[in-house]
């Protein structure tokens, strides 16, 4: 379409994403043990990781029902939480936020890790037992997602996220958008209720054709990354890089 619009070579590259997956410091190593012992307990796919960036938060209202929805549904998650907009998001949790009990409750059934500031994203996406992402749909963590090939549920905040969450779930099938969550594309939107968000995880978590029609793509997308990543003369990062050079001989 670029191309079509401004006739103009429209040259792609990446996927320009992580790869390596190591934390940097005491501090974060014992966080990623721990994640990674919660983890490690639970069975293959079957962990849903939560995070809406490191910029963006839902309200406070939101953040109740996802809760909420996050214990209803009995399945293990890791929610990497921030205060709710409006708030200092590297601020701490205040328990009015969240229902009474519930951190105490999911931490000793061993159903659920709630990450207080940082989380390491591109690990846990990486683990066998992650099964899904919900997540904001920033285009870094979308990245990150397809690499490992997690399917993910779309919440968009702000910015490029709605139509980033329209073209995963309409064009590459890979994502399921959470009905009613378009942030601040519509003020107005209803507030997500807790019944609208545990049938959403339970679409995507559970045996459904859906969910396996989406891990099928994220599947096929990570190994379409892997491909470009690994080089080789007929890669399309090689190609891309290739017809770079040719243009600029050309127009030199």
């Amino acid at each position: 379409m670029l191309r079509r619009t401004f006739r103009l070579p429209v040259i792609p590259i990446g996927p320009l994403v992580r790869a390596s997956t190591k934390t940097t410091s005491p501090e974060t190593d014992a966080t990623a043990g721990a994640i990674t012992s919660f983890l490690d307990s639970h069975p293959p796919s079957s962990v849903l990781y939560v995070s809406f960036g490191s910029q963006f938060s839902i309200q406070a209202e939101h953040m109740a029902e996802l809760a909420a929805a996050l214990e209803a549904t009995g399945r293990p998650f890791v929610w990497a939480v921030k205060p709710p907009d409006g708030h200092n998001i590297n601020g701490e949790i205040q328990p009015k936020w969240l229902p009474d009990g519930f951190e105490e409750r999911v931490t000793a059934t061993k159903k659920g890790l709630l990450l207080h500031g940082w989380a390491p994203q591109v690990g846990i996406l990486a683990h066998h037992s992650t099964g899904a992402f919900l997540s904001h749909c920033g285009w870094n963590s979308v990245l990150e997602s397809m690499t490992h090939g997690v399917p993910i549920i779309g919440w968009p905040l702000a910015g490029d996220q709605y139509y980033n969450a329209k073209m995963l779930d309409e064009e590459w099938g890979v994502c399921l958008r959470v009905e009613g969550a378009r942030g601040d594309m519509d003020m107005s939107a209803i507030i997500v209720d807790k019944a609208t968000l545990v049938a959403v995880v339970e679409t995507v978590m559970s045996p459904t054709a859906k969910a396996a029609e989406m891990r099928q793509r994220a599947r096929a997308i990570k190994e379409i990354m892997e491909a470009a990543r690994e080089g080789g003369h007929g890669s399309s990062a090689n190609q891309a890089l290739e017809e770079f050079f040719k243009t600029m001989k050309l127009n030199g």
